[in-house]
Order: structure tokens, then sequence, then C-alpha cells
């Protein structure tokens, strides 16, 4: 008995934190996070418009089937694709840095608002990233003076100054105009993916997620680097080529049925082309009359005729 009461004796008073808690009452954590957080909005914004205009791009080449178009899209993947990964490794970096310093600035604080306490984190992991709570969680709330810790921490300060001077990649991808996939010219185009994606895009969806259920079901086999399933994947591939360039042809027929009554209102229709490259990759050379095509073909019967044929 004496000697349980000697240990519970020099266990010390029971205190507890949460990392959740602490930041939230940091002006420096406030601070760091409305940085970082500007910083972080930009880049995925940024990030989200390539994404999608590569997603464009790549829908476009498949329905387009062009020689010139596949090689720009392969180029422009790379280029792009190398810069996300970049960004993606500074926005991991910062972070884990973050995470890393605003931890240890908490441990050096517990050696001074802890000291003779026993002390808990009222967590169910460890770090500065939102974490759940314990049910309960006995003793001194250790928050608040943690918090103020925090914010007089002259090591976490000049940390920060070297996290926040470290330049975030610039994500910028000079576009270049690409050749007009001619129709009846090429002085005129219409947005190859914009059209199939006001017209086919379940169609589309279909075909993708076909696609992509038939590259799952060879998962485990790809792990084990089973030469039969790679051989299976270049088959699935090939498919959905296929069938995506039937799709591009469905609509290049109903182009071609709607201009030869199109072009009696509007002569544009007498030299107009599909381009695959969005605007932000910089688009086709000529002139964009993809809302006038739409606007047509969702009124002319014979191409709705030939875009609903299954």
């Amino acid at each position: 008995m004496y000697f349980l009461f000697l240990s519970t004796a020099l266990a010390g008073k029971p205190a507890y934190y949460h990392p959740d808690d602490i930041a939230a009452k940091s002006k420096v954590f406030t601070e760091a996070a409305q940085f970082s957080q500007k910083h972080f909005g930009e880049a995925q914004r940024t990030a989200n418009t390539y994404s999608d205009a590569l997603q464009q791009l790549s829908v476009g080449s498949l329905l387009v089937d062009d020689a010139s178009v596949t090689s720009w899209t392969n180029q422009t993947r790379k280029s792009i694709n190398g810069q996300l990964s970049v960004l993606q490794q500074h926005i991991d970096w910062t972070i884990n840095q973050y995470d890393t310093h605003f931890r240890a600035s908490v441990e050096r604080g517990l050696k001074q608002v802890g000291a003779g306490k026993t002390v808990e984190e009222c967590t169910s992991s460890a770090g500065m990233r939102p974490m759940a709570r314990k049910k309960k969680c006995q003793g001194e709330n250790l928050n608040q003076p943690l918090a103020q810790w925090i914010d007089g921490d002259k090591t976490l300060a000049k940390e920060l100054i070297t996290i926040h001077q470290k330049a975030w990649p610039n994500l910028t991808y000079e576009g270049k105009s690409q050749a007009v996939i001619a129709v009846t010219g090429q002085q005129n185009w219409i947005n190859l993916s914009l059209v199939a994606a006001h017209f086919l895009k379940d169609v589309l969806q279909s075909h993708q997620d076909e696609y992509e259920a038939s590259l799952e079901d060879l998962e485990e086999q790809l792990q084990a680097k089973d030469p039969k399933a790679i051989e299976q994947i270049k088959k699935h591939r090939q498919s959905y080529k296929m069938v995506m360039k039937k799709e591009g042809d469905r609509i290049r027929q109903a182009v071609e049925v709607a201009v030869k009554k199109a072009r009696k209102k509007n002569k544009a229709w007498d030299s107009v082309g599909f381009c695959a490259n969005p605007e932000v990759l910089g688009g086709c050379e000529g002139v964009d009359m993809t809302q006038d095509a739409i606007d047509f073909l969702s009124k002319y019967r014979k191409s709705q005729k030939i875009l609903n044929k299954r």
C-alpha cells in the first residue's frame, strides 16, 4: 500500500491537451494557416484548371484519332503532370513541416507548463492535424497555456519564416495553337470535347466506366507483374480507343449532315473543322464556332438522329 501511495504521489496531478484546441487558440498557428491556405487555394485552382484541360484534351484526342493530336496530347500531359508532381511534393513538404515544428513546439511547452503533472494527449493519434477525440479527458486543461507558449516560441517563429520563405512552384504552361482537323475546311473550328460532353456525356461516361472496370479486374495480376495482364490491358485500351473513335465519327457525321443546311444561313460552315485542344492549352488556329454548332445541332433533327442512334 505504501508503494502504491508513493507511485501515485510521484505521478503528479493529471492534465491534458488537444492539438486542435491549441491550434484554435494560437495566434501564430492561425496566421500560419491563413498564409498557407492562400497558397494552397491558388495552387488548387491552377491545378484544377490544367487537370480539367488535360481531361478535355485526352477525350478530344480519342474522338478525333489523329496522329498529330495524339502526339500533342502526350507531350502536354507529360509536361503538366510533371509540374503537378512538383507542386504536390511542395504541398506535402509544407504540411509535414507545419506538423513537425508545431508538434515540437508543443513538446517544448509541455516541459514548462506540464512540469510536475501527468499529461495526456487527448486524441487517438499524434500530430497537429485534425484528430479524433477521446470521449473524456481528466485533469487540468493545458490548451490555453500551451497556445500562449507557441505564440511566444522564438524557435518556432524562426522555423515558420524558413517555411514561408520557400518559393511555391509556379505551375505554368505555354500552350500552342494547333491545326484544325478539317471537315469542310480549317478557317473555323468546333471544340470536339465540348460537343461530345453536350450530346454524348452519359455515353462517354459509360465507355470510361467500362474501361476502368476492366483495369480494376486486372489489378492483382498487375501487382504480381503477370505478363498476360499487361497484354490484356493493351487489348482493353485498344477497345476503348476504338469505341471512342466511333463516337467521334458519329459527331463528324452529324456535323457533315448539318453543314448542308447550316451553310445556307452561315457561311462559316463552308470552312469548319474540329479542335481537340482546349483554349487554356492554346486552342486552335482560326475562329471558334463551338456554341453556334451546339445550338444548330440541338435543333437539326437529322443531326440529332445520328447522335442518338445506338
